[in-house]
């Protein structure tokens, strides 16, 4: 039922009725075992087929046309030997008994694997003669003398046009797509000669201007799938057994006839290697990683199990390149976390190697200084950086846990209140740059398709090309700060992804490339809660404790969470990383003024290079008095203070009574403030 070519002798039933058979797959043997549990052909443990093969193989068996695409430059380890996704095909076909397999590509033209040399004899003589002559009016297509049509029977009229088919594609010239097409639907509606033809980028040639020809190729080809076969009355596929398969790189740009898998075609995609492909590479490649050949025995098998435990998401490529990163850095494959985290970030200096106790200690005044009012959520993030130069794990360095990002927070509390400010200030902090944070504005994430936007767009799809915006950022930035700002806000498509960045501190986009977030930071905030606060503040008139604000929020986000968006699991993973922020109170709102004002002066000596000097703190207290008057302003937290207060009082005045006066550059002014009349006064030095 395989279709393989058995050795004699190679067939062996044992007393319990398994069956095993080692069958030839192309070059090589290859063993199946059938039990009596289990009727279907399975592959042995000894021989890993990769699941899209495998699933190809199912496919070849039915007859059905095949459509590939994904991971098609990767390779792919077959009976000891890696091979393309083409060299998959091929070895499958001939496993199965093609009698012909060939492959067609506009750079080469059409090939014939070597092994099909016996079968084109067979047919016809390999010589010119044998071609009957070609209709120029239709390229691709065979003209018949009325001597082939009145002297020959039907079946030998049909061996006469396989026979031209074989001269036609043994022909290196056969390159022009609309001619190759011809063939190839020759070949498609023969029943003698069993035939297999790779099409490889096939989104080019069924997509290449002209329109016209585009469309009278597409036209061709399907009329060619067509004619492989047709539906008996019982509902079953009848098919001469001759198969096409399509590779396309971009799938989008195939026809949708073809895009979507139907009655005679299967769109199938090539992956990334699982568990036990990357376990069956790296043993073979075991032997040449920096000091494995110190390795006993029975360690080994450990080191391979960590190795592609850890390498999830890798391509073939890959992880056979690991040996290489390996000896290039002098790393030992028993240090399984640390290789793959030079592999992934290829040659990135690693901030987190450069962090030491007195950073950290220095962290920490540095936080405070730039956010006022929040010690607990600056002391929650020095003790990550604390956590993370420890080196303290609950798993083991091998362990797939290990590469959960360093850290992640959950920021909850009012708006205005710093967490923005805080997430800029570890970026700063560890990366001496607040650009390496990437902001996502949550609550443009609130459709359906939301996370494809994040990840990017699957195959066959607008825009799978482009990739996803996180996962793009991850590619670029391994090291940095992910904001995920007012989260409750995204749509629930979007929390597996969140989930899948929490636990395994990766994510693959639509084009099955895998981001690494092991080395950042994910931050996560939200202010649901405010509006009860707010509420609660109003009808009060009296400030709550901190542990009080703290209690309010953690509660009004797990309610969230648990209750009404019913993923009580993305709240859990947040652990202890969940923050509550307090409110701006009146004596921190002090503090945040002179922040604002220091900004002002210094923007006053880059641009205009002046010096702006407050005598007195007569400004703070002006401050001071309007948030007294008015105390709902701190519903928006230290934006308030910044605008309106002092944007109205300050810096909109300072502006007019400049240019009024015609103020040169390079003066030195003073600002002074009265509270009981809430005017500024401006006075040169």
């Amino acid at each position: 039922s395989l279709g393989f070519s058995c050795d004699p002798g190679s067939l062996e039933q044992s007393a319990d009725g398994t069956v095993v058979l080692a069958a030839r797959l192309g070059g090589g043997r290859s063993v199946f075992r059938r039990t009596a549990a289990n009727p279907r052909w399975i592959v042995r443990s000894e021989y890993v087929l990769p699941e899209w093969a495998l699933a190809l193989f199912r496919t070849l068996e039915r007859g059905q046309h095949v459509v590939l695409s994904g991971c098609l430059d990767d390779v792919h380890l077959m009976d000891g030997v890696y091979r393309s996704a083409t060299e998959v095909v091929e070895e499958l076909a001939l496993g199965l008994g093609f009698e012909i397999v060939g492959r067609y590509d506009q750079a080469d033209g059409l090939q014939i694997q070597p092994e099909c040399q016996e079968a084109y004899s067979r047919a016809a003589p390999w010589r010119e003669s044998a071609r009957p002559a070609q209709n120029s009016s239709t390229p691709g297509t065979i003209a018949e003398t009325p001597a082939q049509l009145s002297g020959a029977s039907l079946r030998e009229r049909r061996l006469n046009q396989v026979r031209s088919v074989i001269g036609s594609s043994a022909d290196p010239d056969v390159r022009d797509p609309d001619e190759a097409v011809g063939v190839m639907r020759r070949l498609l509606s023969s029943p003698e000669i069993k035939s297999l033809i790779i099409v490889d980028f096939a989104d080019l040639m069924l997509d290449t201007p002209p329109i016209e020809s585009a469309m009278r190729r597409q036209l061709t080809l399907r009329k060619a799938m067509r004619q492989g076969g047709h539906w008996r009355q019982d509902g079953s596929l009848d098919t001469n057994g001759n198969v096409l398969v399509l590779l396309a790189d971009n799938a989008s740009r195939l026809p949708p006839w073809l895009r979507s898998s139907g009655p005679l075609v299967t769109t199938l995609q090539v992956t990334a290697p699982d568990m036990s492909e990357r376990r069956a590479i790296l043993a073979q490649e075991l032997p040449s990683f920096y000091g494995a050949s110190a390795l006993p025995g029975e360690q080994r098998a450990n080191v391979i199990e960590s190795l592609a435990a850890l390498s999830e998401g890798l391509s073939g490529r890959e992880v056979r390149s690991l040996s290489s990163t390996s000896r290039a850095v002098n790393v030992s494959p028993t240090e399984a976390k640390q290789l793959l985290s030079v592999h992934r970030l290829k040659a990135q200096k690693n901030p987190w190697e450069d962090l030491d106790s007195n950073r950290v200690v220095q962290a920490q005044r540095k936080l405070e200084a730039r956010v006022l009012g929040q010690p607990r959520a600056v002391q929650a993030v020095v003790d990550m950086l604390k956590t993370s130069l420890s080196g303290f794990e609950f798993a083991s360095p091998s362990s797939r846990k290990s590469s959960r990002p360093r850290g992640v927070f959950f920021f909850v509390g009012p708006t205005g209140v710093g967490k923005t400010e805080l997430a800029k200030g570890i970026a700063d902090l560890l990366f001496d740059d607040e650009g390496r944070m990437l902001r996502l504005d949550m609550s443009e994430y609130n459709q359906a398709h939301s996370a494809e936007r994040l990840v990017g767009s699957p195959p066959g799809y607008v825009g799978h090309e482009a990739g996803g915006v996180l996962t793009n950022w991850g590619f670029e930035h391994p090291f940095s700060v992910v904001l995920f700002d007012e989260v409750e806000k995204a749509h629930p498509s979007t929390f597996d992804k969140f989930l899948q960045l929490i636990d395994e501190g990766r994510l693959s986009d639509g084009r099955g490339r895998t981001a690494d977030f092991s080395q950042s930071i994910l931050v996560f905030t939200s202010n649901h809660g405010s509006q009860e606060l707010l509420t609660r503040l109003q009808h009060e008139h009296v400030w709550p404790a901190p542990t009080e604000v703290e209690k309010l929020f953690r509660d009004a986000a797990q309610k969230k969470f648990s209750m009404e968006l019913g993923r009580p699991e993305l709240y859990a993973r947040f652990g202890n990383g969940i923050v509550p922020f307090d409110l701006i109170r009146p004596e921190v709102a002090s503090g945040i003024c002179r922040k604002f004002l220091d900004g002002l002066a210094a923007s006053a000596l880059e641009r205009r290079k002046a010096i702006l000097q407050f005598p007195d703190d007569s400004v703070v207290e002006m401050v001071k008095m309007i948030l007294m008057r008015d105390p709902r302003q701190l519903e928006l937290g230290a934006r308030a203070i910044s605008n309106p207060i002092l944007e109205e009082a300050v810096r909109i005045p300072l502006a007019r009574w400049w240019i009024d006066n015609e103020v040169a550059d390079g003066s030195t002014v003073a600002i002074t403030a009265s509270a009981k009349t809430l005017e500024v006064n401006f006075s040169l030095l």
